[in-house]
């Protein structure tokens, strides 16, 4: 029998980011508290698939279900809570924030809200992933640096985009 393998947060990372990515969606979402529970549900599935054959303790906290283990980001006099978070020993180590662009929504506010708000994340969670599904129209022919923007979300702050249409 092989010893158990530990990944490293990047690793991690890419992990359940590849899952959220591929992940079954529904076709139509009213409400993002529908979608939160979703994805919610994507990342308990994916941390007890990683975590639970190596013994480590993990909880999944979800914004509206199970606030109690969320843990507040204090930053300019306000808290910020992310949507969905992951604790690994009791040790607050990943947030998710989740939003859903609208069909008629240019995605612009919820982007940048979005990546502002995982931004804030950061300082209290050591990895953040960012979801958004994209069901408006963006312009397929600006994805120039889409990239570059990505890796240095990463690079900088360990931050994970996903945006699905």
């Amino acid at each position: 029998m092989s010893p158990p393998k530990y990944m490293g947060i990047t690793e991690f990372m890419e992990g359940m980011a590849g899952n959220l990515a591929d992940a079954p969606l529904r076709p139509h979402y009213r409400s993002v508290a529908t979608l939160r529970r979703d994805i919610a549900q994507q990342v308990q599935a994916y941390v007890q698939v990683q975590l639970a054959p190596l013994g480590v303790p993990f909880k999944v906290w979800q914004q509206g279900a199970s606030p109690g283990g969320l843990e507040p980001v204090l930053a300019f006099g306000r808290d910020f809570w992310p949507d969905v978070a992951v604790e690994v020993s009791e040790i607050p180590t990943i947030a998710v924030a989740v939003k859903l662009i609208a069909p008629r929504d240019d995605g612009r506010g919820a982007l940048s809200f979005l990546l502002g708000e995982t931004i804030i994340y950061t300082r209290v969670y050591p990895a953040v992933l960012a979801f958004a599904l994209d069901r408006g129209s963006p312009d397929e022919s600006k994805h120039w640096w889409d990239p570059d923007l990505r890796a240095e979300l990463w690079e900088r702050y360990h931050i994970r985009l996903i945006i699905r249409r």
